[in-house]
Formats: C-alpha cells, sequence, structure tokens
C-alpha cells in the first residue's frame, strides 16, 4: 500500500536514508531514478539519482537544476521540500523476491509501482487559477519523483518497497510557471493508489505463474497472499509488526482498551531503530535464510 510522509528540509536525506538499504552496505548503495511528467519538463525523467545529486539537491532548495533560479514563489525556511511516497509488497512477495531470490517478482513491483504513482500524479494540483491568482486547487497532472527501491526493513527483514520522494513544485502548462503542490487531492487518493497497485502486482504476479488468495480482515478484503507461504513464513520477517503487536497488548493489559490511531503511530516511531546496521547484502540475506529450516527452505524455493 502507499504511505506518505513530509520532508522539510531534507539536507540528509538522500545520503542517509535513500541511498542505503535500510542498512549501511559500503560500496553497494542504491542508485535511483527521476519520474514523472514535471521531471520530463525538467529532462530529468529517465536519468540515475547518485551521490550528492546536484538536481536532488537543487529541488531540495527550491531551484530549478537547469538554472539555479528560483522554482516556484513559495520559498521559506520552513517550506516542504518533498513528500515522500512509500509503496510497499506484500509480505509474500518480499520474501519470495528478496529472500528466495525470484528478480521477476522485483520487476514486477517495479511495474505496478508506476501504475500506482501515475493514479497519484494524475491528480496533481497547484493553487493557482489559469492566470497565475491564487485559487482552490486546480489540476495540473505533473509530478518530478525521484524514485528508490529498498529490498529490507531497518531490522533486516525482507520487505521490498519504493520511496517517490516528490519535489514540493508541479508544472502550470497554462501559464508556464512552476507552483508548490497543492497537495490535498494527492493525500485524498492514496488508498486509491495503493489499490491500483495491489491490482496491477496481483495481476503480473498471476501471470509469472504465482496463485493467489485473498488477505481478508473482519470479511474485507485488505490484499493478497501468495498460496504456499504461509503465516508462520511471514511472521519470521514480520520483526516490526511482531514489536508493535507487543507494545499493543502492553498497552491493552494496561489501560484496559485499544489505542487510538495516534497512540499506534507514537508506539510504530519509539520502537522503530534509530540508527541504520552496518552490515553486507550477503550476510542479510544469509540471515533471512537462517530462519527457516531446511524443508520450508525447499518448499520456499519451490514456489
Amino acid at each position: 500500500m502507499f504511505t506518505c510522509k513530509v520532508i522539510k528540509n531534507g539536507a540528509t536525506y538522500l545520503g542517509r536514508h535513500l541511498r542505503a538499504n535500510d542498512y549501511y552496505d559500503k560500496g553497494n548503495e542504491i542508485t535511483g531514478q527521476w519520474l514523472g511528467k514535471g521531471a520530463r519538463e525538467l529532462g530529468l525523467e529517465g536519468t540515475a539519482i547518485g551521490e550528492n545529486d546536484a538536481a536532488f539537491e537543487a529541488l531540495r532548495l527550491n531551484l530549478d537544476p537547469r538554472t539555479g533560479e528560483t522554482l516556484t514563489a513559495r520559498t521559506s525556511a520552513n517550506r516542504r521540500a518533498f513528500f515522500d511516497f512509500q509503496t510497499s509488497a506484500p509480505k509474500d512477495v518480499s520474501i519470495l523476491a528478496v529472500t528466495f531470490g525470484d528478480e521477476r517478482l522485483r520487476r514486477a513491483h517495479n511495474e505496478a509501482m508506476k501504475a500506482g504513482f501515475a493514479e497519484l500524479e494524475r491528480l496533481a494540483a497547484c493553487g493557482r487559477d489559469g492566470g497565475g491568482q491564487s485559487s482552490g486547487p486546480r489540476i495540473t497532472g505533473n509530478l518530478v519523483a525521484a524514485a528508490f527501491t529498498h529490498d529490507a526493513s531497518r531490522e533486516l527483514d525482507a520487505q521490498l518497497h519504493t520511496h517517490l520522494v516528490c519535489a514540493n513544485a508541479t508544472f502550470d502548462p497554462k501559464t508556464k510557471e512552476w507552483y508548490a503542490l497543492e497537495n490535498g487531492e494527492m493525500f485524498s487518493a492514496i488508498n486509491l493508489a495503493g489499490r491500483v497497485y495491489q491490482a496491477e502486482l496481483a495481476r503480473r504476479i498471476r501471470g509469472l505463474g504465482y496463485e493467489i488468495e485473498e488477505d481478508r480482515v473482519n470479511g474485507k478484503v485488505q490484499g493478497f497472499n501468495i498460496v504456499g507461504v504461509t503465516e508462520a513464513d511471514r511472521r519470521l520477517q514480520s520483526t516490526r509488526r511482531l514489536q508493535i503487536e507487543a507494545e499493543i497488548a502492553k498497552f491493552v493489559a494496561e489501560k484496559g482498551r485499544q489505542p487510538t490511531a495516534g497512540e499506534r503511530h507514537v508506539m510504530a516511531t519509539e520502537t522503530r531503530g534509530r540508527k541504520l546496521s552496518e552490515i553486507t547484502t550477503d550476510e542479510v540475506r544469509t540471515k533471512q535464510l537462517a530462519k527457516y529450516s531446511e524443508a520450508d527452505r525447499r518448499r520456499l524455493a519451490g514456489l
């Protein structure tokens, strides 16, 4: 599904988070890629994003990466530099793609991610009318997004996910000017984008020969699972989920009620590791495989 967080400064976000795979592996940093119609307008679409990327830094500072001039009029010390939309694959997909090495599933995730991103981009808007005057949201339909795909969590479990770090800027084809994003429509569409991602991913996974089944919670479809991957398999690589479940159980025992959404958010924040582990990718995969018995490894590899 899709989630989003606001990045206000982002001075260290590229080097310390996006280029690292939620763990440090010296010499094996992640290379990103520019996506979106707004990126095309700036001549960035499809180009790689490496260390100390000049275009990323320019957009962080609200500068046009082509000219160095101010990009949008809304510039302040407290401005929102980026919106980080994150899309995560179902745990079954992560396990089979990352731990057991089915590269086809990585490609399926990437294509499904683009389908979900297209829904967000379709609703990108600015708060200006055709004459450049302040007004209600007006659809521009373009974003400048830096896409970085990671395949592990901070706890080193398999977790295939992509960060779509969108600059706080969108191009108005009528005025030929750049404006700050009016993000209300996009935020309202996050759930839709997640559903589009899941539907496209499910279609592609079936096309690869996997069988899938609905994942229901209280009768409501939440997503899908891959037939042959068990709940026990998932829990072995769901450290964060187990940490939060433990905190919820502790809260219920002490308070006699379920925590609110805000209280759950605090639990998730407080239990998240602050520092990235320094470990090689090969060591991460070895640790993941070691959680399974020999028989379970053969069964999952056989899928």
